[in-house]
């Protein structure tokens, strides 16, 4: 009888070797990112910024990453994800460099603009998906998905421990105690880069004569529904951008949460991804992309009801392990996808990013002041609202792109 892992080291096996080389890269690229992941926001306030400057600083980063995104995108396809995926890696490396160094608010602005361009869905994360969307078959993406994801959360599991240690032993929840872990991230990172690049295949890399508009106007000419897409996207974007920057200040200034349980609540919640990403990625791939979306929402929902209603610190590790579900990214990344040719993902991926971007820039000003000026509790429910008032009715018009890709026209 097959058990998992032999099912796991088969499926592996019989990838190509860039998917295998990209997976490597996921579980060292989160056990070093997920160093400082937690402490970001609170390291930003340690040197001085408040929730309005927070969510300032932020957005003054998504206008950046907004003005590179479609040129990355074009990049990709017209001249290979090697080359993108080499730049990926650099603004990765240069991400722990300037927050080590920064001294004041002043200096912190070089290290947002990079944390936003390598953050969740970001300009990095996006050229790596869509190296790995190159490299699965169609009815194997969604769980090659899940299982790149197992392989980064295993990183992730061990890093927030070991960043609570160091951020308690070298002072505590101050910019001095943080800040070890920016340069432990940076040394690792470094390494890392100079081992995946030479390994990866070039692949994606298409000839084309079109001007650089002409080349993203041609998206558009052959799948409906595109547009519908990029608004849902868009809303997703907003939406976790104003919160982001405040949870973990939430967590430690309303519900007294210490370094340890912030250790503790990522923990659970880069078990629950890895314990559920699999699982979820199959379900996708047998029963559909969005009937797995409806699925998966509640868990959503009660992820931010909870982390409002925890009666105390403790209960926040359980919020976390409910927020590391796999309830949305990986199965609406199999969409993105799926919804064009392999020969315009790039671009189709550089037009979503150019996009997302666009909506992050007011996103964390405007989480800010809500944070601030009215209520934080406005802020962290604000996901919900937008899911129920705006994704959730958009979602249900988009086609289902299982059977588009599996039963093409």
């Amino acid at each position: 009888m097959r058990t998992p892992i032999t099912w796991l080291l088969l499926f592996i096996k019989k990838q190509s070797r860039n998917f295998k080389i990209l997976v490597l890269k996921k579980f060292g690229y989160s056990f070093f990112a997920g160093l400082s992941k937690q402490y970001t926001s609170l390291y930003t306030v340690a040197l001085g910024a408040d929730p309005i400057s927070l969510g300032g600083l932020n957005s003054i980063g998504s206008g950046v990453s907004t003005a590179l995104s479609m040129p990355l995108g074009r990049l990709m396809d017209r001249h290979g994800l090697k080359k993108a995926m080499l730049l990926a890696m650099t603004f990765e490396v240069l991400l722990p460099l300037f927050f080590s160094v920064a001294q004041n608010l002043i200096m912190l602005i070089p290290a947002l603009i990079f944390f936003q361009i390598t953050w969740y869905q970001s300009l990095t994360v996006t050229i790596e998906n869509v190296y790995i969307a190159h490299s699965l078959r169609d009815e194997e993406r969604a769980t090659g998905f899940a299982i790149s994801t197992v392989f980064s959360t295993i990183g992730g599991i061990i890093a927030p421990v070991v960043a609570a240690y160091l951020v308690i032993t070298f002072g505590g929840l101050t910019a001095e105690g943080i800040r070890p872990l920016f340069y432990i991230q940076l040394a690792g990172l470094i390494f890392l880069m100079a081992y995946i690049y030479p390994n990866l295949t070039e692949v994606g890399k298409t000839e084309g004569t079109n001007g650089f508009l002409k080349d993203f106007k041609t998206i558009f000419e052959e799948t409906k529904g595109l547009k519908r897409y990029i608004f849902m996207e868009c809303a997703s974007a907003f939406s976790s951008s104003a919160v982001f920057p405040f949870l973990m200040i939430y967590a430690v200034y309303n519900k007294e949460a210490t370094p340890l349980i912030l250790g503790c609540m990522a923990v659970a919640s880069t078990l629950s991804d890895m314990v559920f990403s699999i699982p979820i990625g199959k379900l996708a791939d047998r029963i559909g992309r969005k009937k797995t979306l409806y699925l998966t929402r509640p868990i959503m929902y009660a992820t931010y009801l909870l982390i409002v209603l925890a009666p105390n610190a403790y209960w926040l590790i359980l919020a976390w392990a409910l927020l590391g579900f796999p309830f949305e990214w990986m199965i609406e990344t199999t969409m993105s996808m799926e919804l064009v040719p392999e020969t315009k993902r790039g671009r189709w991926n550089g037009i979503l990013m150019f996009s997302r971007n666009v909506a992050r820039i007011p996103a964390a000003a405007i989480g800010g002041i809500l944070y601030q000026s009215i209520n934080p509790l406005t802020v962290i429910l604000l996901p919900i609202a937008i899911d129920l008032s705006l994704r959730l009715p958009i979602l249900i018009t988009i086609p289902e792109t299982l059977k588009m890709r599996m039963h093409p026209a």
